[in-house]
């Protein structure tokens, strides 16, 4: 392994003095001479695509193909270039492919021909972006302005042609071109939005974007927003049946918080009948009225309401009470009556046999409508066909009864009878039957009674 290092040591420097050999070959020959002057020398490490340029002048005793390269992490652009038998200058745009720290740097590049070699050296200096420009703004603005004065400065022997800006926060939004010669200042107007009025004061950013050769660096600054009150007062005092309606409301028309306070006074017998939509902060007695003290903090274009109502209403109360306990005695006069009635049946067979009424009374001064009954047979029994009243629909131990529309005062009588040959003995219950019916548009449904019916032990 030790002679392989070795021997690739060797070969390394044989390489380097045959192209040291051939560099001293080539120059022998003197077949072009150049001269170099720095065009832009700085490089911005933000902006990689803005190149360093040079201008080259190469004065050829022949007529040849150039090729410009280095062996460094640089790109040379032209890498190549025809000329004549003659002086000519060319602009060439280095771009560094490194990335290197803020400082001053010497490049090696070399110019060949088909018959030499020239080696040269380029000097820069490596910036940050945050150095090549100086942005200042107003310290101070109130709401009432509409543009600030932005002041751009180059700090280097730099020329730009076309330099993008965009200028933002919440109020301003603007962009544009500009150009800018080495050392130049500048002054913009920058228009700011009529949205200004809603923000609230203190320090506010302000981003300022470069843009060059689709690359991007953001400044930051700041400017302070003057505070200013306004608190706009809405009052109305409307009477109304027994009483008053008091109405306060504050705005907040500025851009900072404010405390505000609203007072509302009131005699000790209107205190006994008011209430408010809120809670008073403070209650105090100032000869001989109570005053109401409410506060809050506003926030900007925040609203505070104070409602009041004074109701001597409720003076009327009882008057109201007993008014609708009569109303109610006389409205439940006004019903639909269902009883439910049972009674034993003797049967020639010695069968056990019930008979159930079922009677629906109207007694409201209109006609129900789409009267239907429900009714369930006890456990055990087994409905009988009998009678003229016989059930629309039978559902295991449900009866179901159509009785369409009864009149006002009229009613309607349900019988039927139910059998079982199991004999029962004591007190039998019977479920509740139930009516749906509709009155003055309105679906109700009602339950009867619950019917009951003792039976005694037959003797044998």
């Amino acid at each position: 392994m030790l002679r392989k290092i070795k021997k690739g040591l060797f070969l390394g420097l044989v390489f380097q003095l045959i192209f040291i050999l051939l560099l001293t070959f080539t120059f022998s020959q003197q077949t072009f001479e150049i001269e170099k002057k720095p065009i832009r020398d700085v490089w911005i490490k933000e902006f990689e695509n803005f190149p360093l340029i040079y201008e080259l002048q190469i004065k050829s005793k022949t007529a040849d193909n150039y090729k410009f390269f280095s062996l460094l992490d640089v790109l040379i652009y032209p890498s190549q270039q025809y000329i004549d038998k003659s002086v000519q200058t060319i602009n060439l745009s280095i771009y560094i492919r490194k990335d290197l720290q803020p400082g001053k740097y010497t490049y090696t590049y070399y110019i060949k021909n088909s018959k030499e070699i020239i080696e040269d050296r380029f000097s820069f200096e490596v910036v940050n972006a945050k150095d090549i420009f100086n942005f200042s703004v107003p310290e101070r603005i109130t709401k009432d302005e509409r543009a600030i004065k932005l002041k751009i400065k180059n700090n280097f022997n730099l020329a730009f042609d076309s330099l993008t800006l965009k200028i933002y926060n919440n109020f301003i939004d603007s962009s544009f071109n500009i150009s800018l010669k080495p050392f130049e200042e500048k002054e913009v107007e920058i228009s700011i939005k009529e949205n200004i009025e809603k923000e609230w004061s203190g320090y506010k950013d302000l981003k300022i974007e470069v843009i060059l050769y689709g690359k991007s660096y953001v400044f930051e600054r700041q400017i302070f927003l003057e505070e200013y009150k306004d608190i706009k007062t809405e009052e109305k005092i409307e009477s109304m049946f027994l009483g008053k309606k008091i109405y306060i409301k504050k705005t907040n028309l500025g851009n900072n918080i404010v405390e505000v306070t609203i007072p509302i006074m009131l005699n000790s017998f209107e205190k006994i009948f008011a209430k408010g939509n809120i809670k008073a902060s403070e209650i105090k007695k100032e000869k001989g009225y109570y005053v109401y003290v409410f506060k809050k903090d506003l926030k900007p274009n925040e609203s505070f309401e104070v409602k009041v109502d004074i109701n001597y209403q409720w003076l009327l109360i009882l008057p109201i009470i007993i008014l609708i306990i009569i109303i109610v005695l006389i409205s439940r006069k006004e019903e639909v009556v269902i009883k439910k009635d049972v009674k034993r049946v003797k049967t020639k067979s010695g069968e056990f046999a019930l008979r159930v009424f079922i009677n629906v009374t109207n007694k409201t001064k209109e006609s129900i409508k789409e009267v239907s009954l429900l009714d369930y047979l006890p456990l055990s029994l087994k409905f009988y066909e009998y009678g003229l009243t016989q059930p629309d629909k039978i559902e295991g131990n449900k009866l179901y009864w159509v009785l369409g529309e009864i009149p006002a005062g009229e009613s309607r009588s349900i019988n039927y009878l139910c059998y079982s040959k199991i004999k029962y003995e004591g007190r039998i219950l019977l479920p509740k039957a139930k009516i749906k019916y509709v009155l003055r548009g309105k679906k109700y449904v009602k339950e009867s009674n619950l019917s009951s019916i003792a039976i005694e032990k037959e003797k044998e």
